[in-house]
């Protein structure tokens, strides 16, 4: 199976932020014991190194009070504020051709950024 993509990625941040929360291990203990998932199985996951399934997704919601939905929504929703909050609303008001122009050039001297 694939390394998990953004939206599991920000799945698994929200789990994490759940379990630190509760005060929980992220080792996958206290995910075993309040889901049907094994402890290694959980342990992969909150590593980052396998996506969590949505039968997972609708376990984990339950679990920390969240409809499915919701969850996904929520882990959607703090990730994006998180990315950079302070310059979403510059990023949103800038013409595109400016930001792949800040994106080719060098940040001290403006001059093309050429390897």
């Amino acid at each position: 199976m694939a390394e998990p993509g953004r939206f599991s990625r920000q799945v698994i941040d929200l789990v994490i932020e759940e379990l630190k929360h509760r005060e929980a291990d992220l080792s996958g203990r206290y995910l075993a014991r309040h889901t049907s998932m094994s402890a290694t199985y959980a342990r992969k996951r909150l590593t980052y190194q396998m996506p969590f399934t949505t039968n997972d997704l609708a376990e984990m919601a339950e679990l920390f009070g969240y409809t499915p939905q919701d969850f996904a929504r929520t882990a959607t929703e703090r990730n994006h504020l998180r990315v950079v909050p302070e310059l979403q609303d510059d990023v949103a008001s800038t013409p595109l051709h400016k930001l792949d122009q800040a994106a080719t050039t060098k940040p001290d001297t403006g001059e093309p950024d050429t390897p």
